[in-house]
């Protein structure tokens, strides 16, 4: 059984802002209370959970995502972009599962307008080599949200994940969730200014101490009350602060969800 802090030779790599992936030589592991401000919670919970494992050369980073079909994980562009392989894990709490392989992509994509130097576009789907099986309790498709929707503002979000548990923190083995609430266009365009674009949207909590943070990248953005999925957690300026909300990838936005059909055909 693994106590409060167990520690293993690590190497993480932070930045200003959340999509940096964390990169590993071996992992750190934690078990505390805290995605950011958040609790422990299995797999049949959020059966749509998909943890994501990408390689460039001899470095690892993780990454968040969710079920869409069986075979299509949708994540973050940047949690792919210029990697070599990428490895799923779905129907599991703790994100190094031992009776639960890894299963190899067959291939990814990131969306076409999308480049390392910004946020924008920031959406990436992975084609699993072999089809899920989804007759259980712990592996579920998401139902994503119809293009054109309305935000719904100041309307609770869930967010998911095994990134690290504050801005300095460690990476949880265990997934955690939380809810922030759905910050308006024009107040996020405030914090973000140009950065912020029509594909994307904000959610926090004025106080801070709730968040998605690093590793965390590429997860789901959950409506809390009928469980559709309307974003892809993608950057923010550093993790739960207060009045800095972070920001997604909006599947509300037609070009965003339009590729998303075209690419896997959900």
């Amino acid at each position: 059984m693994y106590g409060k802090y167990f520690k293993i030779l690590f190497v993480l790599v932070f930045c200003i802002f959340k999509d940096a992936c964390c990169e590993f030589e071996i992992e750190e592991i934690v078990d505390d209370d805290k995605i950011v401000g958040g609790t422990n919670v299995n797999i049949k919970k959020l059966p749509h959970q998909a943890f994501i494992r990408t390689f460039k050369g001899n470095r690892y980073f993780q990454c968040g995502g969710s079920i869409i079909s069986k075979e299509y994980i949708l994540t973050a562009a940047h949690c792919l972009y210029g990697m070599d392989e990428a490895y799923v894990r779905t129907g599991s709490t703790e994100y190094d599962d031992i009776n639960n392989a890894l299963i190899l992509a067959k291939s990814f994509k990131s969306h076409p307008n999308y480049t390392h130097t910004s946020h924008d576009n920031d959406i990436g789907v992975v084609q699993l080599a072999r089809k899920l099986d989804l007759s259980g309790k712990k592996e579920k498709i998401i139902k994503l949200v119809d293009a054109g929707t309305k935000l719904p503002v100041g309307g609770k979000l869930t967010v998911s994940g095994w990134g690290v548990t504050s801005e300095d923190g460690r990476v949880s083995r265990h997934l955690k969730d939380v809810q922030i609430q759905i910050v308006s266009d024009a107040d996020c365009r405030k914090m973000y200014k140009e950065e912020f674009t029509e594909n994307m949207f904000c959610a926090g909590v004025p106080e801070g101490g709730k968040d998605a943070c690093q590793g965390d990248t590429g997860g789901p953005g959950i409506l809390s009350n009928d469980g559709t999925q309307i974003g892809i957690v993608s950057f923010g300026k550093g993790c739960a602060r207060p009045d800095t909300p972070g920001v997604f990838t909006s599947l509300i936005s037609k070009e965003m969800r339009e590729w998303v059909t075209k690419v896997t055909g959900v």
